[in-house]
């Protein structure tokens, strides 16, 4: 009779917590879905033009409430943090980033949806009703868990970028999170921080995340040649898979470097004829999108097989800036058409972005 009695005990528990969580998913599906309201969107003053958002006069309208209430915002952010899986945070830090600088659309890019319980659009892209949300996040409980992008990194590194990765967007989407359902705003100087902290995790690791299927898929076309390889931070993982590449950088190696990288330019794909190309963020960051980098490198290149990582004309979110190109930041316009005229695509591999970022791995195979 113990047995039995401590039995629904517990049933009674689980249901409770299942209960807790199902309401607190929803709380936030609810304040996700409330990021599509315009009130407050101003996109002619030169003080919005000047600070790149159209939401300045409403975030600076928010600020003294959320500064007063820190305490309240800090206390919510630990309880997202402690009580949400990663996707979840994951996901409303992009979408808030996407918010603040005006592109987050009525039907917002589906390749953000990380998690069906807290995504308040359909596929139409409209905001679901509470009902069609909740059979939602209960069909997705049923389903078997499914690893995650960001899950499947290489283990191989004593500290992973991945793993970094997933712990700053965790910290950030929790705090992004509590401030929006606060106040429906955030401090724009700490999303500035945000951003410096991004950019400088990039230039120490590499400007886009590597998985183990995007490492795999690489080590499918060996031997390699990395050309802009820069710190050669993806060669050095390739190499503790035992991948045969070679790693090349204009500026050629320095302190700092994951692996040995070799000084040359586009002119040492010549040399090596037998190798398949990899190319990453070859005109960016100086260039934007707009260098000749990359073009020169395509312009020796022979091979059959060709493997781009970054964004791309169909894998970014534009000119959100006034000196971002709409093609992306990674490729220049010109390369792009010159390797689509070339090329056919044969193989997309998912990354893990940074927000505003849509990069991928794209292996090119020559018509």
């Amino acid at each position: 009779m113990a047995l039995l009695q401590r039995g629904g005990e517990r049933r009674v528990l689980q249901e409770a917590c299942a209960e807790a969580e199902r309401r607190q998913l929803s709380v936030v599906r609810g304040a996700l879905a409330s990021l599509t309201n315009a009130e407050g969107q101003c996109k002619q003053c030169p003080a919005c033009k000047k600070a790149h958002t159209p939401w300045l006069h409403r975030l600076q309208a928010a600020a003294s409430r959320l500064r007063d209430d820190i305490s309240s915002v800090a206390s919510l952010s630990k309880s997202l943090f402690d009580g949400l899986p990663p996707g979840h945070l994951l996901q409303a830090c992009h979408l808030v980033n996407l918010w603040l600088v005006g592109s987050l659309g009525p039907c917002p890019e589906q390749r953000l949806r990380l998690e069906k319980a807290t995504w308040p659009w359909d596929g139409r892209g409209s905001p679901t009703g509470p009902e069609e949300a909740e059979q939602q996040a209960e069909q997705q409980a049923e389903q078997a868990e499914q690893p995650r992008p960001w899950e499947c990194f290489c283990e191989s590194s004593e500290c992973s970028y991945v793993e970094i990765y997933v712990q700053k967007l965790r910290l950030w989407g929790s705090w992004l999170l509590s401030q929006w359902m606060h106040a429906e705003a955030v401090v724009l100087d700490e999303l500035s921080s945000m951003a410096a902290e991004q950019r400088s995790l990039r230039q120490k690791f590499a400007r886009s995340l590597p998985t183990t299927e995007a490492l795999k898929a690489l080590q499918r076309r060996a031997p390699l040649l990395e050309v802009g390889a820069g710190n050669g931070y993806w060669a050095a993982l390739l190499k503790d898979l035992s991948v045969d590449i070679l790693a090349f950088d204009s500026e050629g190696a320095e302190e700092g470097t994951y692996c040995e990288v070799f000084r040359g330019g586009p002119e040492v794909i010549l040399e090596h004829p037998e190798r398949t190309l990899v190319l990453m963020w070859p005109d960016e960051p100086d260039d934007r999108g707009q260098g000749s980098f990359g073009l020169q490198c395509l312009e020796h290149y022979q091979g059959q097989e060709l493997i781009l990582v970054g964004e791309w004309r169909t894998s970014t979110f534009g000119s959100y800036l006034p000196n971002i190109p709409q093609h992306g930041q990674s490729f220049s316009k010109e390369f792009q058409d010159k390797v689509e005229g070339e090329f056919c695509l044969a193989e997309i591999v998912e990354l893990p972005r940074w927000p505003l970022f849509l990069d991928c791995l794209q292996v090119f195979r020559r018509r």
